[in-house]
């Protein structure tokens, strides 16, 4: 993925938490071939703690090579498992 890609997608995902009442974005945690990980942070009741979780999303274009991908690996770990 390109770098431009990875901020226009970043940018995009912090715009969108801006105004989620429950979760609010924190960072990026990284990008990679077919989209980025980024960090959120569930916004807490006062006093208590808010959970964090890691979000990862595909680029649009990506997301069906991704999906092959996974599927190609289901099969071959099931090949693996049944010797």
């Amino acid at each position: 993925m390109a770098l431009g890609q990875a901020q226009t997608l970043g940018q995009t995902i912090q715009r969108y938490f801006e105004t989620s009442p429950y979760w609010e974005f924190e960072k990026s945690l990284g990008n990679g071939g077919y989209g980025l990980a980024i960090l959120l942070r569930q916004k807490a009741e006062s006093g208590s703690a808010g959970h964090r979780i890691a979000l990862k999303v595909a680029l649009p274009k990506e997301a069906e090579r991704l999906r092959d991908e996974i599927s190609w690996l289901k099969v071959r770990i099931t090949v693996l498992l049944s010797r």
